[in-house]
């Protein structure tokens, strides 16, 4: 309980009661103290029907200090507060609540407030900080963040080690570089000094103390983007990492997350996490990183640049690998099966073509280009008479997708039957589309 004393009280008669007020400077806690404008000024004014009420009605007015960039900034604010009478003469306050208007503020480097408020609110128990308004982070390294403040600060009048600090930013914005763009998101941070006052707020409790973030709308890494898990927003935890020597970076440990992808379909989803399933994964915007993924039991692969999004390669197989980036120009995707499984090529054509695979590894390349490898345990039978097989006794045949569909640039064999090899064709290159026909061919 914070007091105003007795020998801080002036008492001034007048022809109806008397005039209440104080000149020095308002103890709220001990982090908050309100001071007056100048010695003209007092902090606290009331008119009363006589010189010792049981309660007064103040009204407040003074500066408060607010840390800002290389010092102080005294910000004026007005209010009222209620006080008790006490038999030593001094006065208990009982509540207060005060406001100030902030045309801008710069807090610290980078990281400016404007067209804000603070508000005041005290009581018998604690002290309230609440501040509003458009906050700003900007650095030299085209990183730029921002939204709509809504921070508060608690303090127990009881003990004045015990605080509370809890930051909520909505319609929030990060922008790094010319890449990525994220917008319609809610930023998070909550400390608490002692553990038991955390109840006081029915917000989100982060236990590591991050700044998190969440976000509607995906991040997106070229020909990539990593998305939500459905029904949920993109959560993520940022880390700043100055540097005296290179531009500063921020690492990004984003929450178990979707990983989707023009060429993979959507029957298939894939999942970014850490090394273990529940564990968040780190994106470097300014140097390599890399994030585990694994699949549902669906492959369903998808032709470039087909409108349509007609199937190539359809597999009921699980898959493991990474996704590994350098900062935030471009991604590659390595994923491989774990275990034996029958795919069907050309699922949706009227001549699905059946593909024995022992393993399927494939690449989604920086540049949009899906390069794969099937280990096979038999030949490919295009139709019912022509069979396709790796040259040289090797079991894996590799190549990209295509719009037409597969397109093959290793040695093979296509033949009409294996035992003769005057009906084999040795080939360097060609083409499978999904009518089964054979194009663009390069024999050796």
């Amino acid at each position: 309980m914070f007091l105003i004393p007795q020998g801080k009280i002036i008492i001034i008669p007048c022809n109806d009661g008397c005039y209440i007020h104080s000149q020095s400077e308002l103890f709220l806690s001990d982090a908050v103290r309100i001071f007056p404008i100048d010695k003209k000024h007092p902090v606290l004014t009331a008119k009363v029907s006589s010189p010792q009420p049981e309660s007064v009605q103040f009204t407040l007015q003074g500066n408060v200090a607010v840390p800002q960039a290389g010092g102080v900034r005294w910000i004026s604010v007005c209010g009222s507060l209620t006080a008790e009478a006490q038999p030593d003469g001094s006065y208990s306050i009982i509540e207060c609540a005060a406001e100030a208007t902030i045309s801008c503020l710069e807090f610290a480097d980078g990281i400016t407030l404007t067209n804000g408020r603070l508000l005041l609110a005290g009581c018998r128990e604690k002290t309230e900080i609440h501040l509003h308004g458009n906050v700003r982070y900007t650095s030299l390294t085209d990183i730029e963040s921002g939204g709509v403040l809504d921070a508060q600060i608690m303090y127990h009048c009881d003990h004045p080690a015990c605080c509370a600090f809890s930051t909520l930013i909505n319609n929030a914005y990060l922008t790094l570089g010319p890449t990525i763009c994220l917008k319609k998101g809610t930023v998070r941070f909550e400390l608490f000094s002692m553990p038991d006052i955390k109840d006081a707020f029915s917000r989100q409790f982060n236990e590591d103390n991050e700044l998190l973030f969440q976000f509607e709308e995906p991040v997106r890494l070229q020909p990539l983007s990593i998305e939500g898990i459905p029904g949920k927003p993109i959560t993520m935890a940022v880390e700043l990492q100055p540097s005296a020597t290179t531009p500063s970076s921020l690492l990004l440990h984003i929450f178990p997350a979707r990983l989707k992808s023009e060429y993979i379909g959507d029957e298939t989803v894939l999942f970014l996490h850490g090394k273990h399933y529940d564990e968040p994964f780190t994106i470097n915007t300014s140097g390599a990183w890399n994030a585990f993924l694994s699949s549902n039991v669906f492959m369903h692969l998808v032709a470039p640049d087909d409108p349509s999004g007609k199937a190539l390669l359809k597999s009921a197989v699980m898959l493991h690998g990474t996704l590994s980036g350098n900062n935030l120009d471009s991604a590659t995707i390595l994923l491989h099966s774990t275990a034996e499984a029958q795919g069907t090529a050309f699922p949706e054509s009227s001549w699905p073509q059946e593909v024995p695979c022992q393993m399927i590894e494939l690449s989604v390349l920086p540049d949009g280009k899906v390069d794969f490898a099937l280990k096979l345990n038999a030949p490919v039978i295009i139709d019912n008479r022509t069979r396709l097989f790796p040259a040289n006794g090797s079991k894996t045949i590799r190549g990209k997708l295509c719009r037409e569909g597969f397109a093959f640039r290793r040695e093979l064999v296509l033949a009409s039957d294996e035992s003769d090899d005057m009906k084999k064709r040795h080939l360097t290159a060609c083409i499978i589309n999904s009518d089964c026909r054979i194009s663009n061919i390069v024999q050796t």
